[in-house]
């Protein structure tokens, strides 16, 4: 064995946010993208070193692969909500939005 692990992408159905957004939390972690997804990523500056770029450049595809990672992890019906998000924080503040504290079911 390689050590590598494989890990699965929750989907997540607009129920149970709470446990959905806790796998993510993880996942994003393992993956070192929790501080893109909570903090986004912040414009570059005009005269910015090559150094700069090429770390904006790196931080901007942990940004892409994090909102691959949700829309992977996400059914048809929550995928509407976020299909115009055009970074991961913004596709994750929309699902915080719209399902957090709406986990337990009506009756």
């Amino acid at each position: 064995m390689n050590g590598s692990v494989q890990l699965s992408i929750p989907i997540f159905d607009g129920k149970n946010y709470n446990r959905w957004c806790a796998h993510m939390r993880v996942l994003y972690d393992y993956h070192e993208l929790l501080a893109v997804v909570e903090n986004g990523v912040t414009d570059l500056a005009e005269n910015a070193t090559k150094a700069q770029i090429n770390t904006h450049r790196e931080i901007k595809k942990k940004d892409k692969k994090a909102l691959y990672f949700i829309h992977q992890g996400v059914n048809d019906e929550v995928f509407e909500k976020v299909v115009g998000a055009t970074s991961s924080k913004q596709a994750w503040d929309i699902l915080m939005t719209s399902f957090k504290g709406r986990t337990k079911s009506k009756r």
